[in-house]
């Protein structure tokens, strides 16, 4: 599976500003996240 850097930049800029209440992205570290 290939990523554009355009799409793999959108994904670290959602990543940054996704509220620490929402569930964790796939292939997150969720173990800092939720307990």
């Amino acid at each position: 599976m290939q990523i554009s850097p355009a799409q793999c930049w959108d994904l670290q800029r959602r990543d940054l500003m996704r509220p620490f209440s929402d569930e964790p992205m796939p292939g997150e570290n969720d173990n800092t996240m939720t307990l």
